[in-house]
This record gives C-alpha cells, sequence and structure tokens, in this order.
C-alpha cells in the first residue's frame, strides 16, 4: 500500500458531529463550532476555542487510527497521536495532545504528516 501522509476531510468527518464539516461554493471547507462543541455560539468573544481544537484533534486521532488499520510499518499516519493523559487535580486531568507533521524546507507550503 501506499504511505499516508494526510488525512481526507471526509475521514475527519465521520470522527465528528452529523453535518459539522461541509463543503460549500469555491471548495470552502467549514466546520461547525456549535456541532462540534455542542454548544451555541452567538458572538466572536464566546468562549471556546480551547473545547473545540481539544474535540478536533481527538476526532483526527480516532480517523488516524482508522486510516492506518491495514497499513504496514512505516506507511502509517502518525500526525494526530493520542492524548497523553495526567492524574486527577480536583477534577481536572491534563491533556496534551502532540501534532507532527512536515514541511517542505524551500517553501513551508508543502505540509504533510510523519510516518510511523
Amino acid at each position: 500500500m501506499a504511505i499516508l501522509t494526510d488525512l481526507t476531510w471526509q475521514q475527519l468527518a465521520t470522527k465528528l458531529p452529523a453535518g459539522a464539516i461541509t463543503v460549500g461554493a469555491g471548495g470552502a471547507v467549514t466546520i461547525n463550532v456549535a456541532l462540534v462543541n455542542s454548544d451555541t455560539v452567538d458572538a466572536l468573544t464566546d468562549l471556546g476555542v480551547t473545547k473545540f481544537f481539544s474535540l478536533l484533534f481527538s476526532a483526527a486521532n480516532k480517523a488516524q487510527t482508522d486510516a492506518n488499520a491495514e497499513l504496514e510499518t512505516g506507511e502509517r499516519l502518525a500526525a494526530f497521536s493520542a492524548a497523553s493523559i495526567g492524574t486527577n487535580d480536583n477534577g481536572y486531568i491534563t491533556l496534551t495532545r502532540p501534532f507532527v507533521c512536515r514541511a517542505e524546507l524551500a517553501t513551508a507550503t508543502n505540509i504533510v504528516g510523519t510516518n510511523v
């Protein structure tokens, strides 16, 4: 099989609430924050960015796990690592979610995931 260097929007969408990712005119991809966070967003001044990225990253990790299922060592995408979970501290745990990618040195615009 081929080396996996990225996920598709569809692969990510399957791990998010239904309708959370849509593609509009001109290829504009929209991710509905209210659906992802299970909370309403009334203004740009509302809180929720940390929750959104944590949930988005978790969905990407799950999509990556599925995408890697049939791949051999060296072909698997390793961009979205599972969260490292800290100990209970007054009812909260610390989640560390590393993201690893490679960027083309000449342009820094060709960005792909790493492999394991």
